[in-house]
């Protein structure tokens, strides 16, 4: 590592997770939008309680990273995307990509495929699923899901998206862009490149 360890960010968005992160890292990580009910306060106040968290720890808040990772699928026209919330990689994302499967009765977009109460990270191995078995789940996961996962549409309508996160504290801007995997040119550089004009 040199003279110094590189950073170590955590994810997560629980108390526990925002303590860990006041105490003893250096910066926090979480994947917007499904990540914070897509819903930029929702992260606002995840930022202000770390902040109020890191500060109670006699550690300053403004030296902390913020990244947001978020999940975009950015495209030319919204009639691409349009064609993308039948993509099955994007449903695929629109059933995984959330803190836990109660998140669609709040957002009213139907049930989830793998009931309530089902979390990605705790409760599903992809390499254990069959072939059958994924596109029956890709089947079951509502159109509306990939918009509340993914921050979707033109260049220009992803960059507005983002922006209440970069308002709200996050001082890094990682994209996950899932377009290119379904056929469509990568303009995540022209994102970040509109991105960085605003700063």
């Amino acid at each position: 590592y040199g003279k110094a360890p590189g950073k170590m960010w955590v994810a997560g968005s629980s108390e526990a997770d925002l303590q860990l992160v006041a105490e003893a890292a250096d910066g926090w990580t979480t994947i917007p939008p499904g990540f914070t009910e897509d819903d930029p306060d929702v992260f606002s106040a995840q930022v202000q309680k770390l902040r109020r968290f890191t500060a109670r720890a006699g550690r300053d808040p403004d030296q902390l990273d913020i990244c947001i990772s978020a999940v975009v699928c950015v495209t030319e026209t919204e009639a691409q995307m349009e064609q993308l919330r039948d993509n099955a990689y994007l449903r695929w994302w629109g059933m995984m990509f959330l803190p836990n499967s109660d998140l669609y009765a709040k957002w009213g977009i139907g049930e989830h495929p793998m009931g309530p109460g089902w979390m990605y990270a705790r409760k599903c191995i992809p390499h254990w699923l069959d072939r059958a078995e994924a596109m029956d789940i890709i089947k079951r996961t509502p159109r509306a899901a990939v918009d509340r996962v993914s921050m979707n549409g033109t260049v220009e309508q992803v960059a507005e998206k983002l922006q209440p996160y970069i308002k709200a504290g996050a001082t890094h801007v990682l994209l996950t862009n899932a377009a290119p995997i379904a056929g469509v040119p990568d303009l995540a550089p022209a994102l970040m490149k509109t991105l960085k004009s605003a700063e």
